[in-house]
């Protein structure tokens, strides 16, 4: 999607590599039935998604 949205001339809808590797691997690991993509993501590169709200101190 967002090599469609640069060819016309629009702006990236993701803030880096990572949340774009995350939305990529996701279907992944929905179709292979994890339980839930965003813990098991976060597990595997040990630290928060980009989108996550960091947490309270």
């Amino acid at each position: 999607m967002d090599k469609f949205r640069s060819k016309i001339g629009l702006p990236s809808l993701l803030l880096d590599g990572d949340t774009g590797r995350f939305y990529h691997v996701s279907f992944a690991l929905v179709a292979r039935g994890d339980r839930n993509p965003l813990f098991t993501w976060e597990d595997t590169v040990r630290r928060p998604h980009p989108y996550q709200p960091p947490p309270p101190s």
